[in-house]
């Protein structure tokens, strides 16, 4: 996840804004954090504490998952706009 996350701060820093690959970046942290959930709650059975991480990860992963469509929308937006002008 945290390199993920460096690679993607890379490219917004670097006016990388609407490319796919930001996209590719924001799936596999979402796949990253539902994956963990999934682990989490798996060692609930033995630590009940386990259960609010899952319940964390999952939200990430819906976040982090609905960030990506709105960007993968605004990148085919961003295109139009390139193609008409």
């Amino acid at each position: 996840i945290v390199f993920n996350m460096y690679r993607l701060l890379d490219n917004l820093s670097n006016n990388n804004v609407f490319v796919k690959k930001n996209i590719s970046y924001m799936n596999i942290m979402s796949g990253c954090c539902l994956a963990i959930a999934i682990v989490c709650l798996s060692i609930a059975f033995v630590w009940t504490g386990t259960v609010y991480v899952a319940v964390v990860g999952i939200f990430m992963s819906l976040v982090v998952k609905c960030v990506a469509s709105v960007m993968e929308k605004a990148i085919e937006m961003k295109s139009e706009l390139d193609l008409t002008v």
